[in-house]
């Protein structure tokens, strides 16, 4: 029988508001309690983070169990703070948090979102210094409980992008080549992308494309400002709208010859397509 693909949530929900949710330290400790039988119901506990009204939770498991073993959760300590406190009205509110982590580097980012949450509740200055929170057993100031799981090692960083601007050749070809298709100088493709409006913004806006070299640099190299090169790029949006058709086809045929790295023909492109 095959087994259920395992996944990563954050759950979090805040107490109704006419009463704490976590009133003392014993309220916490009997949140913590239950938080500590997740694994046995299929939800492994990754990050947790007691405030005075809310929690936050990164676990991980099948997705019908997780969500099952939250909602017990839940559930099991409404009815011990209602027992114990003799709330009137819900323990909970309404609007829970449950949010699957699916883009790289999502899962650390919640867990340091959960370990916030005493600071943000100006509870203490710092993640570390929550009694109530995984926040010190995962920066190895104590023992982690044994109900906390192993978090996943992140993915190993994306390669860096290629420097545009590494050999000191490929900015100034580009102008060359942007200035041969738009049939104008470098010179006067500075002095038109300095008027807000002026078509030659286009060509910035491609020269940043296809040779992935910051607006600072590009600006550099036209003696603009950076916020003249920004606004000019801004202005074209990210597809490069309001290119000449011509234009387009020319720059699309720069750019492959560019990220086909240097060994790569030199030539030229023709003359664009009628």
């Amino acid at each position: 029988m095959p087994t259920a693909a395992v996944h990563r949530f954050y759950a979090s929900r805040a107490g109704g508001a006419a009463h704490p949710l976590f009133v003392d330290d014993a309220s916490c400790a009997a949140f913590v309690r239950l938080l500590a039988a997740l694994p046995e119901q299929g939800a492994q506990v990754l990050a947790f983070a007691l405030a005075p009204q809310s929690y936050a939770l990164v676990t991980e498991g099948a997705p019908a169990a997780v969500k099952r073993a939250v909602r017990r959760l839940e559930a099991d300590y409404a009815r011990a703070a209602e027992a114990r406190h003799r709330y009137d009205g819900p323990v909970w509110a309404a609007g829970a948090t449950f949010t699957p982590l699916v883009r790289a580097g999502r899962l650390q980012r919640a867990v340091d979102e959960t370990h916030t949450l005493p600071v943000l509740a100006k509870v203490v200055p710092e993640p570390t210094a929550a009694r109530w929170s995984s926040a010190r057993a995962r920066a190895g100031l104590e023992p982690s409980p044994a109900f906390l799981g192993v978090l996943p090692a992140p993915p190993p960083p994306a390669p860096p992008a290629p420097s545009a601007t590494a050999d000191g050749r490929a900015l100034p070809l580009a102008l060359a080549d942007v200035a041969a298709v738009t049939g104008v100088p470098v010179a006067q493709l500075s002095a038109g992308a300095r008027r807000l409006g002026h078509p030659h913004h286009a060509a910035l806006y491609w020269l940043a494309r296809i040779t992935r070299c910051t607006q600072r640099e590009i600006a550099a190299a036209l003696h603009l400002s950076p916020a003249a090169v920004s606004r000019a790029i801004a202005r074209l949006g990210p597809s490069g709208a309001g290119l000449p058709e011509d234009w387009l086809a020319t720059f699309a045929h720069l750019e492959a010859r560019l990220l086909a790295g240097p060994g790569a023909a030199p030539s030229r492109p023709g003359p664009p397509p009628a």
